[in-house]
């Protein structure tokens, strides 16, 4: 459990320390008091025009001290992880992105995904691309009431949703989009990510999830994400124990939107400041085509990606894999992270 999940446990909840935040019919969202957290859950539609049928389950937190910027950064998890991978509960705070942004005066918006989590459980089919990257807009939306700056962070293939709901809307303001480089790597073209169903994994006992949610298997475990020299063990172990589900649809969806070449692809609509970053050490895009330490290679390999964008900045964190926010160098990654979107 991670601190704010505890920091927002029922007897605090009672207390009055933490409240249940509901953005309902008036799209009003409780903003937290300075440095307080509120657990938060929001109704929204899987598709435009639709009702509002599901809901979101996220954590909003406060800063002590909020930037003159007035801002909030949205964080969106990737594939097999939950809203945790912000916040780890393994040696808080080295591995909490939100800690440290909080601490730089932004406010954050961690939430589960759709089926993932505490968000409303939907048949895997329900959970594509498209309704993913919708149900991010209405977010964006909710919080352009009441931040002047909603910055999107994304990890994998929430990066990829966040690219996918930027390319659609580019209504949030700046968007970072970390592990999600246009390469494949050799822990992909020689298969060391292996996925069951989760109805088959220890981890999801008792779960009535359908075959089509899947995850890393134990015997596969967690390792392709990381860069072994740079990461403790014991965290990739916590990892193993506290890891998520991903919809079959939707993970086939991604790669065939990351498969669409450069001049076509949906990321060319985008207009917002992009920054791109990820680890040198990431074995899911580089060390085939791609070689990851030349920074300069990257940026070519990207740029044509994101000819409509404002700006784009490239940041390759090195001794990491594709698990930024798990990696000992997770405050180097947090400081470009922060410089690039206070500059």
């Amino acid at each position: 459990m991670t601190r704010f999940a505890t920091l927002c446990g029922s007897a605090l909840l009672a207390s009055g320390i933490c409240g249940v935040a509901s953005a309902g019919a008036a799209n009003a969202i409780q903003q937290p008091q300075s440095g307080r957290c509120v657990p938060m859950e929001v109704p929204v539609s899987l598709a435009p025009g639709s009702s509002a049928t599901q809901t979101i389950s996220g954590i909003l937190c406060s800063p002590r001290r909020p930037s003159r910027a007035r801002a909030i950064d949205v964080l969106v998890h990737g594939a097999t992880y939950d809203r945790s991978y912000w916040d780890s509960g393994f040696d808080t705070p080295r591995y909490s992105y939100m800690e440290r942004t909080l601490a730089a005066g932004r406010a954050t918006f961690a939430y589960d995904r759709l089926g993932v989590g505490r968000s409303s459980p939907l048949p895997s089919t329900s959970v594509t691309m498209d309704a993913d990257a919708f149900v991010l807009h209405q977010l964006i939306q909710r919080f352009r009431r009441q931040f002047r700056a909603v910055n999107v962070i994304g990890h994998s293939y929430g990066a990829r949703i966040a690219q996918l709901e930027s390319s659609e809307y580019n209504d949030a303001t700046q968007l970072v989009l970390s592990d999600n480089l246009h390469s494949v790597g050799p822990a992909l073209t020689k298969g060391e990510i292996v996925f069951h169903p989760a109805s088959r994994d220890p981890v999801f006992a008792g779960q009535a999830l359908d075959t089509g949610w899947t995850t890393t298997t134990p015997s596969a475990g967690r390792a392709p994400f990381y860069f072994p020299p740079g990461a403790d063990s014991s965290e990739i172990a916590y990892d193993e124990a506290h890891k998520s589900i991903v919809s079959t649809t939707q993970f086939q969806q991604g790669i065939e939107i990351g498969r669409v070449p450069a001049g076509a692809n949906v990321s060319n609509r985008i207009t917002l400041p992009v920054l791109l970053v990820a680890g040198e050490e990431d074995r899911l895009a580089c060390g085939l085509a791609l070689d990851c330490t030349n920074h300069d290679a990257v940026k070519a390999n990207e740029q044509p990606f994101y000819t409509s964008a404002a700006s784009v900045t490239v940041v390759m964190i090195p001794n990491t894999g594709h698990d930024l926010a798990l990696h000992r160098s997770a405050g180097a990654s947090f400081d470009a992270i922060n410089h690039w979107l206070q500059r």
